[in-house]
This record gives structure tokens, sequence and C-alpha cells, in this order.
């Protein structure tokens, strides 16, 4: 289980699961807390709701690459935790 404060776009859900060293990898949304959306890279530039939410209900901004710097810390955990 990976556990996640927002409500993630299944993009980035999936590019977890497809570097996962485990057969199964279950992302959480909304656990430890419920911050807003957290959308893909792709979909910052057509704006929208979603967008628009993450961009400005945040308390702490975030940069358009977010995504990746959650993959990426998402799967060095994982990782390590597999050994």
């Amino acid at each position: 289980l990976l556990t996640i404060p927002f409500e993630p776009f299944s993009i980035i859900t999936l590019r977890i699961k497809e570097g996962s060293p485990y057969p199964y990898t279950l992302c959480v949304g909304y656990a430890n807390g419920a911050l807003s959306y957290f959308p893909s890279m792709d979909q910052l530039i057509r704006g929208g709701y979603e967008v628009r939410m993450f961009r400005t209900i945040n308390l702490i901004p975030f940069a358009d690459d977010s995504e990746n710097h959650y993959v990426k810390g998402s799967l060095e955990l994982i990782r390590k935790l597999h050994g």
C-alpha cells in the first residue's frame, strides 16, 4: 500500500505501479489527510476545476513537475522497502 494525501490522477498511480518491484501495488488516495487533487503534468496545461484547485487551494505551491517528484520518491521508498 502506498498512501497519498491527495486525489491523484490515474496516470500517476499507473506510473508507480509499473515501476514497483512488487506484483501488486495499491495507491490509496486521500490517505493521511485530504489536501486536494493531484493532476498529472499533461493535464496542467488543459486547466479545469481540478487543476485550479491544485494551484490555489494548497497552502504550499507545487511545481508543474510535482508528478515526477512524487513518482520518483514513491518508487525509491518502495524499492528500499522491497530490499
